[in-house]
């Protein structure tokens, strides 16, 4: 047999570049199937530390985390869930949802739930089939679910919320996060039942404050009417004397007359001044814009016509709007610039102010006098019923005119302090709401 001479064969540069693109060819593929192959595991290793990320945040999820499939069934369930149902993962796995956490109602069911006449409407089967079917999300559904917890039968209440997924290839899925809400829901109505019990405590006390007002109101009347008359009495049975009989009577028998007179006036004053201040404690608030300045200009006119002649400065500062009960406020104001008329009397050059100032950006009206003023250190008794700081012979009056004030400017909101230096007058700062 005789061999081919290659060397002087026409085709050997053909097969030689044959056999190189073969190599070629050869070494290509090696080199895709290395590049395949390292991708692949690089695949393999995202997936596997994926499947671990989320195997951790399952297994910590501080919620029940069910996965279930299109036919109803728990395909994967986290451990606070099967905790929750007192079950172990394998009995979990194949149930409906309902069975999967325990409810009472799915127990004779295989499939987990869907037998019992409650399972229609239950919240967690409805809310879990639109999402299997239609793909919508669901969250912050309430649903009763009656389960079993330490061998007796109870009801919780589970807050779900569902998303579909699809976590295996053609099968459609859905996340099922349920939390466990009962001590909340049980705090919440025991707030309610609190309310409701508070409500009606409320309801009683204003029934029994509204019945202290009839009182209150009842007893007005019977000072009013019923001790008034002795007064009346004995004050006409008094200048009855006196103008009848006042030629026979020596001076200190007119004098004690007259002195009787005054404490009749004294006490049917005071029982006006009583009377006034339940009335302002107790008198409905009927709030709306009032020109200040223009009341205290009426007020003051009025205390003057009183006293005419007599030297007096008054400085009131124009536009001084406020929104109050128009009534209460004239009654403040008439007893303050009333307090101030009667103190300053005793004083040559005499100065009343009223205007307005700012404090820490709140309005703040106040009352300036020069007159005799009063010592700090009893200020705190200033505005207490009865408490007076002159004598009754030096400057008359109740000893109620402060105390009324104070009632009306805290009915509106606001708070009342004075300031004073004995023997160079007094201010009285107010504030409204």
């Amino acid at each position: 047999m005789k061999w081919p001479d290659l060397a002087s064969d026409a085709r050997l540069p053909a097969l030689r570049c044959f056999m190189a693109l073969c190599a070629a060819a050869l070494a290509l593929t090696g080199l895709v199937a290395n590049v395949l192959f390292a991708r692949l595991q690089r695949s393999e290793r995202r997936r596997r530390a994926a499947f671990l990320e989320l195997a951790t945040i399952q297994g910590s999820a501080p919620v029940m985390l069910l996965v279930v499939d299109e036919t109803l069934r728990v395909r994967k369930a986290n451990p606070l869930a099967v905790q929750f149902a007192g079950r172990n993962v394998s009995e979990v796995l194949g149930l409906g949802p309902g069975g999967a956490i325990g409810c009472l109602n799915a127990l004779g069911d295989p499939n987990g739930c869907g037998q019992s006449p409650d399972c229609e409407s239950c919240a967690i089967r409805v809310a879990v089939s639109d999402t299997l079917r239609h793909g919508l999300p669901h969250s912050g559904v309430e649903a009763w679910v009656p389960v079993s917890v330490d061998g007796r039968p109870m009801r919780c209440c589970l807050q779900i919320s569902t998303v579909p997924m699809q976590l295996y290839a053609g099968a459609r899925t859905a996340l099922l996060c349920a939390q466990d809400i009962t001590a909340r829901k049980r705090a919440e109505e025991e707030i309610r039942q609190l309310n409701a019990e508070l409500e009606q405590r409320v309801r009683d006390r204003t029934a029994q404050l509204e019945a202290a007002n009839q009182e209150l109101e009842a007893f007005a009347y019977s000072v009013s009417h019923d001790l008034r008359a002795p007064l009346r009495g004995i004050d006409g049975w008094s200048l009855a004397l006196a103008e009848d009989f006042g030629g026979k009577l020596d001076p200190q028998a007119r004098r004690y007359l007259e002195r009787v007179r005054s404490e009749a006036r004294h006490m049917d004053q005071l029982i006006d001044d009583l009377l006034e201040l339940s009335r302002v404690a107790r008198a409905p608030l009927s709030r709306g814009p009032v020109d200040l300045a223009a009341m205290a200009a009426d007020i003051a006119a009025r205390l003057c016509e009183a006293q005419p002649g007599r030297p007096l400065e008054v400085a009131i500062q124009p536009d001084l709007p406020a929104r109050g009960d128009a009534r209460l406020l004239e009654v403040a104001l008439t007893n303050l610039l009333g307090n101030a008329f009667k103190f300053s009397g005793k004083r040559a050059g005499a100065r009343i102010e009223f205007g307005r100032t700012e404090l820490a950006g709140l309005a703040v009206f106040y009352v300036r006098d020069n007159g005799a003023g009063f010592d700090m250190a009893h200020a705190a008794s200033l505005f207490r019923a009865f408490q007076r700081l002159h004598s009754a012979s030096e400057y008359p009056g109740t000893g109620v005119g402060l105390a009324i004030v104070k009632r009306i400017v805290e009915r509106h909101g606001g708070r009342i302090w004075a300031e004073a230096q004995a023997g160079r007058g007094a201010t009285f700062y107010f504030t409204l709401e």
